[in-house]
């Protein structure tokens, strides 16, 4: 529906779901990308670009060791999640955690 209004309003649609990890980020983490273009500019001819292995994974970016201030305690990690908006960094709330399928 969001697509179709935004026709309406005279603008072209173009959407693909992107991971970060196929460009250049060593991190998987796919996100659905728009690019929106007002009809009257838009020649019809735009493509995503093409995803590239730059041989970077998480691990080369990762400390191999990390001091203790660093680390979670277990009444921090208690107090975030039974007091959600307290734990410095405002609301836990289901736009900072990513959607994990599990099975059931």
């Amino acid at each position: 529906m969001f697509i179709q209004e935004l026709h309406e309003y005279g603008y072209n649609t173009y959407y693909k779901v992107l991971n970060a990890k196929d460009y250049g980020i060593p991190q998987n983490r796919e996100r659905v990308y728009l690019i929106i273009i007002l009809k009257e500019y838009d020649n019809g001819k735009f493509v995503f670009p093409e995803g590239f292995d730059n041989g970077k994974r998480l691990k080369d970016m990762l400390e191999d060791e990390v001091d203790e201030k660093f680390y979670v305690n277990t009444p921090k990690a208690r107090e975030l999640i039974e007091q959600p908006g307290r734990g410095g960094r405002g609301s836990i709330d289901n736009h900072q955690w990513d959607l994990v399928q599990t099975k059931q």
